[in-house]
């Protein structure tokens, strides 16, 4: 009977400790299930505000791209409007050497009237 005891008594220590070592182990799954848990929670968190980010930066670029396109625009219609002052000052530079032109050949006519006269 003192062995049957003694056999049942190591039995309960060794389901004891094996119990316990049960409690330990399932603490530990849950804490690595934790630590796991909020890295993965870390690494959505980062990957959603780095594609934040990059949707922010193209709506940037595409709003920079929109201005370039004005800015492009409104060059072309000034250089439009520089190529129209170049003819116009063309035309101007050569009216006024034609006056130029008629001021002297009226000159010339004027003082041969008076060698006339």
């Amino acid at each position: 009977m003192a062995e049957t005891i003694e056999s049942l008594g190591l039995q309960r220590d060794s389901l004891l400790q094996h119990y316990i070592a049960g409690q330990k182990m399932a603490l530990a799954l849950c804490r690595n299930n934790h630590t796991r848990s909020l890295y993965r929670a870390f690494i959505r968190w980062k990957k959603e505000t780095r594609d934040r980010e990059q949707h922010l930066l193209l709506q940037q670029l595409e709003r920079t791209n929109v201005m370039i396109q004005d800015l492009m625009a409104h060059v072309n219609r000034l250089e439009g409007i520089y190529s129209n002052l170049v003819n116009e000052n063309e035309e101007l530079r050569q009216a006024a050497m034609d006056g130029i032109e008629i001021a002297k050949a009226v000159q010339d006519l004027t003082r041969e009237r008076e060698t006339l006269s």
